[in-house]
């Protein structure tokens, strides 16, 4: 299940990547298991490199992103 299916919200990046944070601190909260996020396409280029450090720091394990070609 999605973040935003969760919410009710279609899974098109609505969430902001507080809210995003909120569940991850949620679930660690509860288990330690590596946690592999799906960053979709990882928003705006230059935000990317503080939202990575951002899921670094709250014990995300690895980042699974949608490059788009063409």
């Amino acid at each position: 299940m999605t973040d935003s299916t969760l919410r009710g919200l279609p899974d098109i990046e609505i969430l902001t990547p507080g809210n995003r944070l909120q569940g991850i601190r949620e679930i660690y909260d509860v288990c330690s298991i590596p946690l592999i996020y799906d960053a979709d396409t990882g928003g705006k280029p230059e935000y990317f490199a503080v939202y990575i450090k951002m899921l670094e720091r709250a014990g995300v394990s690895a980042v699974v992103l949608k490059i788009n070609v063409g």
